[in-house]
Order: C-alpha cells, then structure tokens, then sequence
C-alpha cells in the first residue's frame, strides 16, 4: 500500500512535472515555422518570432496551474472530492470555452490546449480514484 506521504508527493509532483513539460513544448512549438498556419497559395514569409505571445500563453498556463493548486490544495490529506469536483468543473468548462478557438492557432497554441486537456483528464481521474476509495472506505462490508 502506498504510504501518505507518498501519494500527496505524487498529487503534486505530476502536474508540476507535466507543467514544466508544457512549458517546454509550448517554446519548443513557438520556435518551428512549419507550425504556423499559412494558405498554400501564399508566398512565404519570414517569421517574426511573436514572443508577447508566447509569453502571454505561458501565464495562462502557470495561471491554471495556480488555480488547480489552489481549488485542489493536493498537500493536504485527505483529499476533498468537493474541491476536486469543482477543479474539474471549472477546468472543463475552460477547455470547452477554449476549443472554438484552436482552429489555425500556432502549434504552441495547441500544445496549450493539451495541457489543459491533460490536466482535466488528470484531476478526473484523481476524482475518480478518490471518490471510489471513500465508498469503500465507508462501506459497512469493510468495518
């Protein structure tokens, strides 16, 4: 059986780990011309690197990830399967007001909204785990 400790390690150390890879991809993406969207029948053109940009969806993936640490708090025990639900109440909400908007977006753009699809699957899936684990818990077959 996994110790505390560990799992609330875990709870943390995943989304921070899968943040700093976005973050990664998200420059990575930004630095390829091939992922910029242009008409065939266009002449090609120099790219301007578009830094404001990529910085500006930089912060809006730090800033989801504050507010998954903040609404989820995954350092403290035992997990709130109420802040969990909101988390993925509030993240799939947020992906599906994204998703109108990743037609013909950069590629670092895109990387963007896998993380937060990432993310969304992630706290669903702690919910699930966490939820299941109290009804068992709480089941008169285990007392």
């Amino acid at each position: 059986m996994l110790s505390a400790k560990l799992l609330r390690n875990f709870f943390v150390v995943v989304p921070t780990a899968a943040w700093m890879v976005a973050v990664y991809f998200i420059v990575a993406a930004s630095l390829d011309p091939d992922y910029y969207f242009r008409y065939a029948t266009e002449e090609p053109w120099t790219l301007v690197y578009p830094t404001g940009s990529v910085a500006r969806v930089i912060a809006v993936t730090s800033a989801e990830m504050i507010a998954f640490f903040a609404i989820v708090r995954p350092w403290r025990r035992p997990l709130s399967v109420l802040r969990l639900v909101l988390a993925f109440a509030l993240l799939s909400a947020w992906s599906a007001l994204l998703v109108p908007f990743v037609v013909h977006m950069p590629g670092y753009v895109l990387v963007h909204h896998v993380w937060l699809a990432s993310l969304t699957g992630f706290v669903g899936i702690v919910l699930a785990m966490t939820a299941v684990g109290r009804s068992f818990r709480g089941s008169p077959a285990k007392r």
